[in-house]
C-alpha cells in the first residue's frame, strides 16, 4: 500500500532561535547542493524570493520554485537565516527525490548547516515557509505542486525534545502520468538529532535511531475521490524484531483508489490492496485498519499476519 515515512523521513532529514545576537548561518558545501534566486526582497524580517533554483551536487535533481515566501512566527530568525532555513528545506525535498544522502551532503559542514536551524528550532524559532508554482525532477521523474508550505517548530507537548515538521502540498502531478496524491499534509515529531545525523551507512539517510520515537501525529493523501489517512508512531529496535510501530489507516472509497493503481501499478500492488479490503473495519465508504509491530509479529486489526521478517 502506502509507505508515507518513506518519503517524508528523507525530506525531513536535514531540516530547522536565536538567543538574542544575530550571528551567521553555517553554510551547506556547494558541492552538496547549489542554490541561488533572481530576485530578493525583504519585508521587515520577511523575505520573499523569485525564481528560487537548486540542484543537488552533480546529479539532476532539481528544485525550481516561481515564488517563496519565508517568515518566523515567533521573529527570532533574521533574513539570512530564513534564506539558510529554505536552503535547508529545499535540501531536503532534493534528498527525498534522490532517495539517499549523497557523500558531497554527509561532511561535518553539511551537518553543522542543518544543526544550526535544529538548534534553533529548539530554542524557539518556527520557520514557515510557503513555495508557490514548484518543479522536482530528477533524470525520471518530474513532479510539480502549486503550492507547498513547510512549518518548523518546537514539540512542547512532547515529553522529551522533539521538533514538529507540518507539511501540505496541492496541486501535485507527475509529469508522465504516474500515480501521485493531488494533495498530501502531514504533521510529524522527530527528535532534533534526526534532523542531523546519519547513521554511518554509506549513502543511507538517517531518520530515527534504535530506542528513539518518530510520532505521525497525522497524514492526509488525496486521491481523486479516495482519502487516504493515518496516524502512529515508529519505534526502531536493533532489528525488526526488536521494534514497535503502531499505526491507524483509513481509506474513503478505495474504488477510486484501486482504478488509479491499476493503471499505474504492478498486478501484486493491485491485488495486495484489493486483498486488504477483506481485513478492513468497513463504514460506510469507509475502510480503517490497526496495523501494529511489536515482539517480532505483525498485526492487523489485532490478527497476526504469518509474515517472515529478516
Amino acid at each position: 500500500m502506502l509507505h508515507p515515512m518513506k518519503y517524508i523521513a528523507p525530506g525531513i532529514t536535514v531540516l530547522l532561535a536565536f538567543s538574542g545576537v544575530a550571528e551567521a548561518a553555517p553554510t551547506l558545501p556547494a558541492a552538496c547542493m547549489a542554490s541561488r534566486a533572481q530576485y530578493e526582497q525583504n519585508v521587515g524580517n520577511d523575505l520573499s524570493q523569485s525564481g528560487y533554483r537548486a540542484q543537488l551536487g552533480n546529479t539532476a535533481a532539481q528544485i525550481r520554485i516561481d515564488q517563496a515566501s519565508l517568515n518566523d512566527a515567533a521573529h527570532r530568525l533574521d533574513t539570512s537565516q530564513l534564506k539558510h532555513a529554505n536552503d535547508i528545506a529545499a535540501l531536503g525535498a532534493l534528498l527525498a527525490l534522490y532517495g539517499k544522502t549523497t557523500p558531497a551532503c554527509d561532511t561535518p559542514q553539511a551537518h553543522q548547516a542543518a544543526e544550526d536551524i535544529a538548534r534553533r528550532i529548539r530554542e524557539g524559532a518556527q520557520p514557515e515557509l510557503t513555495w508557490h508554482n514548484v518543479r522536482l525532477m530528477k533524470a525520471d521523474r518530474s513532479y510539480t505542486a502549486r503550492t507547498a508550505h513547510i512549518r518548523f517548530l518546537p514539540d512542547t507537548g512532547a515529553r522529551s525534545a522533539q521538533i514538529r515538521v507540518q507539511l501540505s502540498v496541492s496541486g501535485i502531478a507527475e509529469a508522465s502520468g504516474k500515480l501521485a496524491p493531488q494533495s498530501f499534509a502531514a504533521d510529524i515529531s522527530v527528535p532534533p538529532r534526526a534532523l542531523t545525523d546519519n547513521d554511518g551507512s554509506e549513502g543511507q539517510t538517517m531518520t530515527v535511531r534504535q530506542g528513539e520515537t518518530a510520532t505521525i501525529n497525522n497524514l492526509h493523501a488525496v486521491f481523486g475521490a479516495s482519502n487516504v489517512d493515518g496516524h502512529g508512531f515508529v519505534q526502531p529496535g536493533a532489528d525488526w524484531r526488536t521494534s514497535t510501530s503502531q499505526m491507524h489507516l483509513e481509506i474513503t472509497n478505495i474504488g477510486d483508489l484501486l482504478n488509479a493503481v491499476r493503471a499505474n501499478s504492478s498486478a501484486g500492488v493491485t491485488t495486495a490492496l484489493a486483498m486488504a479490503q477483506f481485513m478492513g473495519h468497513r463504514d460506510g465508504n469507509r475502510l480503517s485498519w490497526d496495523v501494529a509491530l511489536g515482539n517480532g509479529t505483525v498485526t492487523v486489526n489485532n490478527v497476526p499476519l504469518p509474515l517472515p521478517l529478516p
